[in-house]
């Protein structure tokens, strides 16, 4: 994903969908020069996310998740493999062997502007990805005012939620007055795909 972004010095990244910490643990480590805004409404990761980036001053973290509206929303998740919980009770278990899902409430919060400069982040983002389980439509259209280069995006294609490669490509140039393109895709199962996009729009 770095290779095919290009991403060097001194980035902006924000990872929606933080879990315990991999993504922002791996950017951080990859390019010392990031700056890393992870956000994870789940308390069980989140209270590990912060441990883990606690020591490390480009690295914050956010207690909600993003989508479409300000909206507490119905969660699910199993114990102890929080990597999975989403708000369709069944993916959070499709898959899994064994374990039964716990339902919680999880703050869901629209990125306007005002939060925007509460959590001292730019509105230009080279890089944001995008790991919801299924809630993918929702999140990107909680996300119009930042403008980003490269978008990592686990995109649902067997599971509830799904949508298919043309309506993601379509859904974002209805949010961003424009065209993106798929710059590669780097991983395929059964209910994912992992597909990194470009938005010209940003490097002009």
């Amino acid at each position: 994903m770095i290779r095919v972004s290009g991403l060097r010095g001194d980035v902006a990244v924000l990872d929606i969908g933080g879990n315990v910490g991999q993504f922002g643990s791996t950017i951080r480590g990859s390019l010392p020069g990031s700056r890393v805004w992870s956000m994870e409404p789940n308390p069980e990761p989140l209270a590990h996310l912060q441990r883990n980036a606690a020591a490390d001053d480009r690295w914050t973290i956010l207690d909600y998740g993003v989508g479409d509206e300000d909206v507490d929303l119905d969660f699910w998740f199993v114990p102890g493999k929080s990597g999975q919980g989403s708000v369709h009770a069944e993916n959070a278990t499709l898959g899994l062997l064994g374990g039964e899902a716990r339902q919680i409430t999880v703050p869901v919060r629209r990125l306007t502007a005002e939060r925007i400069a509460a959590a001292g982040m730019p509105t230009r983002i080279d890089l944001v990805k995008v790991d919801v389980e299924g809630a993918e439509l929702q999140a990107l259209s909680g996300l119009g005012a930042i403008q980003w280069g490269h978008l990592l995006l686990e995109l649902s294609v067997g599971r509830s939620g799904s949508m298919t490669r043309d309506e993601l490509l379509a859904h974002c140039a209805s949010i961003w007055g424009g065209p993106v393109e798929v710059a590669a895709v780097i991983g395929e199962q059964a209910a994912t795909q992992e597909i990194v996009l470009r938005n010209p729009a940003f490097f002009a």
